[in-house]
């Protein structure tokens, strides 16, 4: 009987896969101080996606556009270009009446700090698509100047 229990309890042991353990896909985003990239995980490839802290053209900004605006991204990258030259460090302090500023890829203004993104985390590539992908589902295109004035369309391609 012995042999037989430990006949049966061998075999489920050998069944069992040998990595039976879930797996988590890493979804956020984290700077890494010395070499200044931003690195993250894409969720459906679940390979890493090396993208830079500071963008300074629209092809580095892809991977973001990608994940945060898929069908749209042609319009996505067209409005940043129009909004700040692909540029995440664009600030355009003092242009606005209203006392406000807007910063970053898509120009995130200030009347969304701290609730929807904290001021200074604007600049931040990610988060700044990251609160532009909820201004989009919340107004649409329609709450870019570049989008209402047409301005975008120059950068269809």
């Amino acid at each position: 009987m012995k042999f037989l229990l430990a006949l049966v309890i061998t075999l489920v042991i050998i069944a069992i896969p040998r990595s039976t353990h879930i797996k988590k896909t890493v979804t956020d985003s984290k700077i890494d101080k010395q070499s200044r990239v931003v690195v993250t995980k894409s969720p459906k490839k679940k390979k890493k996606v090396v993208i830079p802290a500071v963008i300074s053209n629209c092809e580095q900004a892809l991977p973001l556009l990608a994940r945060y605006f898929g069908d749209d991204i042609r319009i996505a990258k067209a409005v940043m270009q129009a909004e700040s030259s692909c540029n995440s460090q664009s600030d355009n302090s003092g242009l606005n009446t209203d006392g406000s500023n807007d910063v970053g890829l898509m120009q995130i203004n200030s009347v969304h700090c701290p609730h929807l993104i904290r001021c200074e985390d604007r600049t931040n590539p990610e988060k700044n698509l990251q609160a532009a992908r909820q201004i989009y589902n919340g107004s649409g295109w329609s709450a870019w100047s570049a989008y209402n004035s047409g301005s975008y369309r120059q950068f269809l391609q």
